[in-house]
This record gives C-alpha cells, sequence and structure tokens, in this order.
C-alpha cells in the first residue's frame, strides 16, 4: 500500500513535470511566432510604402511623357535630351515588379506563418485539453492516495484494536487454565484462606505477566529508535560547532535532571514496596500484591512514556541540529545511558516477578498447593526459596497484629 502511494505520488510529479515543459515550449513557440510575424508584418508595411512611393513616381513620369507627347513640333528639338527617359521608366517599372513579386511572397509568407499560427493554437488548445485531463487525472489520484491513506489508518487501528483483544484473550485463557477449587470443598479452614488469596494473586501475576511482556517490546523498540537516530546523526552536519555545543549542553543539563529526578523518585517507590514487602501479612498479601504491582506496572508505564517523549525530543534536536557529526561520542554516551536505565528496568521488573515467586513459594509452602504454570516454569531451587522466605520471615515486624491473628488462626483446631 505504501508502495502503490509512492508510485502515484511519484507519477504526479512527472506528470506536473511534463506540464510545466509543456507550457513553457508553447509560451516560447507563441512569442517566437508573433515576433515573427510582427517582423513580416512590418515588412510588408515598409515594402507597401515604398511600392506606393515607387507608383506615385510612375505615375509622374508617365504624366510628364504625355505632356511632351502633347507638345507642338518645336519641342521635338529637344528629343535627343529625353531619349533616355524610356531606359530609366523600365528599370524602375522593373524595381516595382520585383517589389510587386516581394509583396506577393510576403503575403504568401504571412498566409503560411498565419496557417502555422492557426495549426500552433490547435495544437495549444488540444495541449491545454490534454492538461485538464492530466488535472483530472492528478485530482483523482490525490483523492485515491487519501483514501488509502485513510484505509491505511484505518488498518493500524484495527490492528492495534486487534492486538489488544488478542492480548486480552491470551490473559483470559491463562486464567481458565489455572481451575479454582470449588467453594463447597474450601471450608472455612485457613487453606480455603490462602487458596483464594493464591487464586487471586495468580489472576494479577498473569496480568503482570502480559504487562511486563508489552514493557520489554516497548524497551526493544525503543532500543531500535535509540540506534536508527544514532545511525542518523552521523548525516546531519551544517551548523556550527558552537551553537550545537551549547544546545546539546542545555538538552544533556535538562535531560540529567529529569532523569536524576525520576531516580529519586523511583528510588522512593522502591524504598516504599520494601517497606510495604516487610510489613505486609498474610490476609494483606493480595491487596499489597496488586497495589504494588499495579503502582510498579504504571511507573513502568510511565518511564516508557517519558522515554518515549525523550527520544522524540531528541529527534527533534537531531533534524533541528545540522553538524553532530563532531558531536557523536556524546551522542552515543547518551544512548549507552539510557541503554543502560532501560536495562535497570528490566532489571527492576525482573526483581518484581522474582519478589512474586518468593511470596508464592511461601504461600505454597503453607497450603501445600502446586504452583501456577506461569511461576513453575521458572519455579527456584528449594534452598533458595528457604533462604528467602528466612529472610522474608526475618524481616517481618513480631509485634505486628496481622502475624498475631495468622498464628491464632493456625493454632485453632479445624471444624
Amino acid at each position: 500500500m505504501d508502495l502503490d502511494k509512492d508510485a502515484l505520488l511519484h507519477r504526479i510529479r512527472l506528470l506536473e513535470q511534463q506540464n510545466k515543459q509543456k507550457d513553457d515550449l508553447f509560451n516560447e513557440m507563441d512569442e517566437n511566432h508573433q515576433r515573427d510575424l510582427d517582423q513580416l508584418m512590418q515588412e510588408n508595411r515598409d515594402l507597401r510604402v515604398q511600392l506606393k512611393r515607387y507608383q506615385e513616381e510612375l505615375t509622374c513620369r508617365q504624366l510628364n511623357r504625355s505632356v511632351l507627347v502633347e507638345q507642338p513640333e518645336p519641342m521635338i528639338v529637344e528629343q535627343p535630351v529625353t531619349e533616355e527617359n524610356p531606359v530609366l521608366d523600365e528599370s524602375r517599372t522593373n524595381e516595382i515588379y520585383e517589389l510587386q513579386d516581394k509583396l506577393a511572397d510576403s503575403v504568401e509568407e504571412k498566409n503560411q506563418l498565419q496557417k502555422v499560427l492557426k495549426d500552433v493554437t490547435e495544437n495549444l488548445q488540444v495541449a491545454e485539453a490534454k492538461i485538464e485531463q492530466v488535472k483530472d487525472e492528478l485530482k483523482l489520484s490525490n483523492e485515491r492516495v487519501e483514501d488509502l491513506v485513510k484505509e491505511c489508518n484505518d488498518l493500524r487501528r484495527q490492528n492495534k484494536h486487534y492486538s489488544e483483544t488478542i492480548t486480552d484473550l491470551q490473559a483470559t485463557v491463562e486464567q481458565l487454565q489455572a481451575v479454582p477449587l470449588e467453594a463447597k470443598s474450601q471450608g472455612n479452614s485457613i487453606f480455603a484462606e490462602l487458596d483464594t488469596i493464591r487464586r487471586n494473586a495468580e489472576d494479577v501475576a498473569v496480568k503482570a505477566k502480559w504487562k511486563a511482556l508489552l514493557l520489554e517490546k516497548e524497551n526493544a523498540s525503543l532500543k531500535e529508535t535509540i540506534e536508527k537516530l544514532s545511525i542518523n546523526t552521523v548525516a546531519l552536519c551544517d551548523q556550527t560547532e558552537v551553537e550545537l555545543q551549547q544546545s546539546l549542553n542545555k538538552d544533556l543539563l535538562n535531560q540529567k535532571a529529569r532523569v536524576d529526578a525520576e531516580n529519586i523518585r523511583l528510588l522512593e517507590e522502591v524504598q516504599e514496596l520494601k517497606d510495604m514487602i516487610q510489613n505486609f501479612d498474610t490476609d494483606g498479601l493480595k491487596l499489597s500484591l496488586e497495589e504494588a504491582l499495579r503502582r510498579q506496572l504504571k511507573l513502568r508505564e510511565e518511564e516508557v512514556e517519558r522515554l518515549r517523549i525523550v527520544l522524540n525530543q531528541r529527534e527533534k534536536a537531531i533534524m533541528d541540529n545540522h553538524n553532530l557529526l563532531k558531536q557523536i561520542p556524546e551522542l552515543q554516551r547518551e544512548r549507552v545511558k539510557m541503554e543502560q536505565q532501560i536495562s535497570l528496568l528490566e532489571h527492576e521488573i525482573a526483581k518484581l516477578k522474582g519478589k512474586l515467586k518468593l511470596e508464592y513459594n511461601k504461600e505454597n509452602t503453607v497450603s501445600g498447593s502446586p504452583l501456577p504454570p506461569s511461576i513453575s516454569a521458572s519455579k527456584p531451587s528449594l534452598q533458595t526459596s528457604q533462604v528467602e522466605r528466612a529472610k522474608v520471615v526475618s524481616a517481618v515486624p513480631q509485634d505486628n497484629p496481622y502475624l498475631a491473628k495468622l498464628k491464632k488462626k493456625r493454632q485453632t483446631p479445624m471444624k
């Protein structure tokens, strides 16, 4: 579809160039013919004036000759003096005939030029009709291109909608694969409560898994964009080094300030999450995990959106600056920083997954229920689970009221 659009645009540009060349050629031909016609008309007028003068002179000579013929006999003595007049009259007559021939040739040439001009005018009208036809075709092509662009945008929106639908359906399939226990077989024991908490946590884990996959895809896309921007910076070299240095320094300082503020905020969120993990109990596991995962996923989405905004700003800065050839090392260091930041985000996601698996291991040890398929595939070793579980248990305060409540429930005999 994009190839068809490019081909149509290329054809439209070629037609416009051809129309422009034809218009220039027609204008030039029209000017040349008009100039030649004016020149011939001027020569025709000059020849007519000259012919009129010769005719007047011939008329005068003929009158003089008739007067001489009508004079009496004594005047015949002067005949030898005027014997050369017929020769002169004959030469004048020949000149007049030549001028008449030239005038006839001029008239014929004028008629030929008028015929050529008529043909050129007809050709010009035909060309104008063709130009109108090409303009109509161009208009239709533009409408078709607009329709294709609209159809392409619709297809993109449909693909995005289908991708989201597929993701939701896959998450639903993951949830349906984990078959919950029947409500009647659960009883009122603590294991039933733990199983409910486990199933809810599994649902949250499945959603978190797909969110993590989407974030990983976004990170991969951002990495590709960074690599493309790094490659495109080599071809841009027009702006002065001083202006580029000032612009890059200002941009880097602003981005460093934003990254520092974002790092401080992320550290605060991580510390808050650590405190939440240390203070949670079994009854509050569902809310704690859901809230923590939602907040962390929201933070990751905000981080990805922020990185996308930063990349857009970087792309705009690169397009505005044309002398980046000398600043490639700084841009590469900036790219490395962004890749490290993306790696840190991926590491945070992996840590969240590990903590979630650790909590599942803890609950499964108490309830004896099997791990969900999404977590059992990456089940840690028994020794590692025991060490991590010991760390978590030691991190929980002993005076926690929820822990005392849980111990009291465990000491109560089952009905």
